[in-house]
């Protein structure tokens, strides 16, 4: 059977013109394919997934070892205004991450705009997945000490709840939605401004003794793996609603020879 997609337009960066409505049983089966498409993801790579895989694990085994250098420098240079930066920039990584995301959301309502929308809605699903399932695992199954518990870099105690330095929950939320905005927009000026400050939110982990390097590193990943991952399935799901499937098989029926055309309704 030959089947012929019908797709609808999308813009320069894949983005339909449909966002689905945030409050909807649709959204809801979204976030839960968003999930199950994230998290079995590694059930199906092939050798050059596992390939990077194993050479990202590999730098960071490296980076830890170079963890309590980096972080003495960046003690060393750290001065009035940095510190003014990081204090303001940090909650980025929390709790001023919803609010723009929220604020994506707004305008997207008022003016119309699915892709604001689709930012929100798919910034919302990567902080679910990135820091609400993955980074809390890896947090309890590594039970790293934090750099204010000054055990040092190599003080490891898994499954122990006071222990919850690796990866960086607020890293990897802050390139959770970096990662989604940059995905949906073209400029290079929204997408460095994502990722910059994203990064800051790193590096005032950092400075405020709350993380090793390597922390922010893996943290980064995460998030951004994910957002990046939940952008594009999402488009992909996007661009078929409303969309017609033709079905075009062959018919021999006795005396008559022709297509059989058909569509779901």
């Amino acid at each position: 059977m030959l089947t012929l997609d019908l797709a609808d337009r999308t813009d320069s960066v894949g983005d339909p013109p449909y966002t689905e409505p945030l409050f909807s049983k649709e959204y809801g089966s979204l976030l839960w394919q968003d999930t199950r498409y994230v998290l079995t993801s590694p059930l199906h790579w092939e050798k050059r997934e596992w390939v990077w895989f194993s050479v990202a694990t590999a730098g960071l085994v490296g980076m830890s070892f170079l963890d309590r250098a980096f972080s003495e420098i960046v003690q060393r240079n750290h001065n009035d205004v940095t510190d003014a930066i990081s204090r303001n920039i940090d909650p980025f990584g929390a709790e001023y991450s919803a609010g723009v995301l929220g604020a994506f959301y707004v305008g997207g309502a008022l003016f119309k705009n699915p892709k604001a929308r689709a930012v929100a809605q798919d910034g919302l699903a990567s902080t679910l997945i990135a820091s609400g399932i993955i980074t809390p695992s890896l947090k309890l199954a590594f039970g790293r000490s934090r750099h204010e518990q000054d055990q040092g870099p190599h003080d490891f105690d898994p499954f122990n709840p006071h222990y919850t330095s690796f990866p960086s929950g607020h890293t990897t939320q802050a390139f959770a939605v970096a990662s989604v905005i940059a995905a949906h927009y073209e400029s290079m000026w929204v997408k460095a401004t994502a990722y910059g400050a994203a990064s800051i939110v790193g590096y005032a982990r950092i400075q405020r003794n709350k993380h090793w390097a390597t922390d922010v590193a893996a943290g980064a990943v995460i998030g951004t793996l994910v957002g990046n991952s939940v952008v594009h399935f999402n488009q992909s799901r996007r661009s078929h609603h409303g969309q017609p499937k033709i079905s075009l098989a062959p018919l021999f029926d006795g005396d008559m020879v022709g297509i059989v055309a058909s569509r779901p309704f």
